[in-house]
């Protein structure tokens, strides 16, 4: 990281100092390099049995003119949820008041590159629009993720920054993202990311940012 004068780095805390040196692109000064080591800015891209202490699975909802629910998952989820699955619909007026609801038999609408649309029949009659959220009983599945924090985005793609085999290089990896996971703060990664990979877990914003300098500046050098 470099800077016109003293002043804390956002990724270590170091202070920058002016330099004529410039670092080819992909990579930061090795001082900051190994703060970020000493402070753990570094996870590893794991498979877990999810959910570990999530029993629901949630998604927001609404009543349509016909009296059906429509309910928008994640593409991901599709897989755990079988023909009449039942669950409950809860309106967001009030949410204690809960109602069976179970899957319609029409075919899934994509609703956006990474969800789908599924419809449900209520127990009760509902006014067209009233929203809420349908819960159905979630299902243990394997799943990529990472921390939600290593996750990066871009007008056109959301990316992760992956650590290279020499621990001072990084690639900017364009990924296809699922379901969030709260209070761990974990994200699903649903393809452009293998397990075990290291990841920039913290920081990754400045880094990126440092990154992104580094580019520009060699590449105007190399103009000249």
């Amino acid at each position: 990281m470099r800077a016109d004068a003293k002043a804390p780095c956002p990724i270590c805390r170091m202070a920058l100092e002016p330099s004529a040196a410039r670092e080819a692109p992909g990579h930061i000064d090795p001082r900051a390099l190994e703060n970020l080591r000493r402070h753990d800015a570094f996870d590893v891209a794991q498979i877990h049995d999810l959910p570990s202490n999530v029993p629901e699975l949630r998604a927001p909802a609404w009543v349509e003119d016909d009296g059906l629910v429509s309910a928008i998952f994640y593409n991901e989820q599709l897989e755990s949820l079988g023909a009449g699955e039942k669950g409950t619909f809860a309106p967001t007026a009030d949410p204690k008041s809960r109602m069976t609801v179970q899957r319609a038999l029409d075919a899934p609408i994509p609703w956006d590159k990474s969800s789908t649309r599924l419809r449900f029949h209520l127990t009760r009659t509902l006014v067209p629009g009233v929203v809420g959220w349908v819960a159905l009983a979630r299902k243990p599945q394997k799943r990529l993720t990472v921390p939600t924090s290593a996750i990066l985005h871009a007008p056109d793609a959301s990316y992760v920054l992956v650590v290279g085999s020499d621990g001072s290089t990084f690639e900017k990896r364009p990924v296809e993202l699922g379901e969030t996971f709260r209070p761990s703060d974990t994200t699903v990664v649903l393809s452009g990311l293998y397990a075990e990979e290291r990841v920039v877990a913290r920081a990754a914003f400045f880094l990126d940012t440092e990154l992104r300098s580094s580019e520009r500046t060699a590449k105007q050098e190399a103009a000249r």
